[in-house]
């Protein structure tokens, strides 16, 4: 699991990362990081530094999760 991925293999692709990914280097759950962004996103929006957005994962039990997606790197986890 890379740490930033790209949005394609073009020159001018945007670099971003995900909650998931955030969860398991920063070692708090995913969660954790969900409830920070929601808390946050109001502010991560003003700070006008990259986009936040989620989709809807299918987990193993057959839920769905929320995954958010970053291209800010302000992240407030």
């Amino acid at each position: 699991m890379d740490l930033v991925t790209l949005t394609s293999q073009r020159l001018d692709a945007e670099a971003y990362t995900t909650g998931d990914v955030i969860a398991k280097y920063a070692g708090i759950t995913h969660h954790a990081v969900n409830v920070t962004i929601n808390q946050q996103y109001e502010r991560l929006a003003r700070a006008g530094n990259g986009k936040v957005s989620f989709k809807m994962k299918p987990m193993l039990s057959g839920q769905k999760a929320k995954v958010y997606y970053s291209t800010s790197n302000r992240l407030p986890c």
